[in-house]
């Protein structure tokens, strides 16, 4: 054989071993097509949206969100996957648990398991006197309360004004328990404050970091900030991100927080358009890498339209000019419209996102996923070959599929979101897809997520 044969032979078994990155895995959904679709369906307008996924520690897969019941009142919802994607038809009714009323009218925004094995779900209560931040606590198909309170939910209001909208967005667990929820406490349409809540693992308020376990803060030159995602940074300092808006101006801006979770001082904090313009920019995840650097994705504004991005975060919480080949930040844009709303590490260094893209004049939208290796730049040898990004369509009679939330369950992405039902209608289900990721195997390698 000849060695332009070989060569050509080796390259192909190459692109088919790489091809398999990013594929919908045959191995998990419903007739091996790599998806599901729960719909909930327990009344009002059926308006069933994914907040968050999760895998838990035998592999199996929780999709959190909120569903509407016949007042139209938003119930927190857990539905439970097996490992291969199929409901779990023992776990509360037929694979699903909707929270009872006392639980209040909730509007989902994130999960995590605490040390417990518990499931807390972070959200917006809604009530004749506004909007709080809440979180609850989940058990199996059932919910459970937190010690010192008596209750499944703790409820934070900061109440800048009377009836305040107070909106929870994420939250992340403490190695002693303590939660901290980030988010945004209203003023008015117009004037938002950066808003952290810490409670500790009992339920009760953690009064160390802040009056009421509290602390709310918008600069001077800072119209609104909105927080969207957190991590934790050297176990002990809050590391939030999300966007701004200068006083005066309606440019939308990537912003990033250090905060002290002894004092509820602001370490660092940084508000930038990523080296365009007029932006948009605005980040929805942030992810740290072992005694390194914080990463973060969400949207630019580039090349006449909003790309998803990726940016990684300099100590004083700017992003690093110098990344990404000396760009700054990586963007990737696709359709009309592309945003990345989660993210997750590998432990080989590259960087799974998710998000959504528009397209056909913004009439239509899929989930999103594309992997980045860790110099920022787009993975395009071996994750859906020459792009590097995949678009994931339920292909239902509906033309939006929204989200989306990740997790990476033994190593494979398993991405979330909310699917249309019908088109033009406001009735969405629960949606999960999985892909292959074999290549994280080659070295014996397995997931890692914060």
């Amino acid at each position: 054989m000849k060695l332009r044969s070989i060569l050509c032979l080796a390259a192909l078994a190459a692109s088919a071993s790489a091809a398999a990155d990013s594929e919908l895995d045959p191995g998990f959904g419903i007739f091996s097509s790599g998806i599901n679709l729960i719909p909930i369906n327990s009344g009002g307008n059926d308006n069933d949206m994914v907040a968050d996924v999760l895998t838990a520690a035998d592999g199996s897969l929780y999709l959190v969100g909120a569903s509407t019941d016949a007042q139209s009142q938003s119930r927190l919802t857990l539905v439970h996957l097996h490992a291969n994607g199929l409901l779990d038809l023992d776990f509360g009714d037929d694979g699903r648990f909707i929270a009872p009323s006392g639980t209040g009218n909730v509007l989902a925004a994130a999960a995590t398991f605490d040390a417990n094995g518990d499931i807390l779900v972070a959200g917006s209560r809604r009530s004749a006197n506004g909007q709080d931040f809440t979180v609850c606590k989940f058990r199996g198909a059932g919910v459970t309360q937190f010690s010192a309170l008596g209750t499944p939910c703790a409820t934070v209001a900061f109440d800048l004004v009377p009836q305040g909208l107070d909106t929870a967005r994420d939250l992340v667990v403490f190695p002693d328990g303590r939660i901290a929820l980030v988010g945004s406490a209203g003023i008015d349409d117009d004037h938002h404050h950066a808003a952290v809540a810490l409670i500790n693992a009992d339920g009760t308020p953690d009064t160390g970091f802040g009056p009421g376990g509290k602390r709310h803060w918008l600069p001077d030159d800072l119209r609104q900030v909105f927080l969207h995602g957190v991590t934790l940074q050297s176990g002990s300092i809050i590391y939030a991100v999300g966007e701004s808006a200068k006083n005066g101006s309606a440019e939308r801006r990537a912003y990033a927080a250090r905060v002290s979770s002894d004092t509820g001082g602001v370490i660092a904090s940084s508000d930038s358009l990523l080296g365009t313009s007029n932006g948009p920019a605005y980040y929805r995840d942030i992810t740290i890498m072992p005694n390194g650097p914080g990463y973060a994705a969400g949207g630019v504004f580039d090349n006449g339209r909003t790309c998803g991005v990726l940016t990684r975060l300099l100590p004083g919480s700017d992003y690093d000019p110098d990344w990404s080949a000396g760009n700054g930040f990586a963007p990737l844009c696709a359709g009309e419209h592309v945003e990345f709303t989660r993210m997750a590490r590998q432990s080989d260094g590259k960087f799974l996102v998710v998000g959504m893209l528009r397209d056909n004049g913004f009439s239509t939208a899929d989930l999103f996923v594309a992997r980045y290796n860790a110099n920022g730049s787009r993975d395009v040898g071996s994750f859906n070959i020459l792009l590097g990004y995949r678009e994931i369509d339920f292909q239902t009679p509906g033309v939006f599929d929204i989200g989306a939330a990740l997790t990476l369950q033994g190593g494979r992405p398993v991405i979330a979101g909310s699917v249309q039902a019908a088109a033009l209608s406001n009735d969405y289900d629960f949606g999960v897809a999985r892909l292959q990721n074999d290549l994280i195997f080659r070295n014996g390698i397995e997931q890692m997520t914060d």
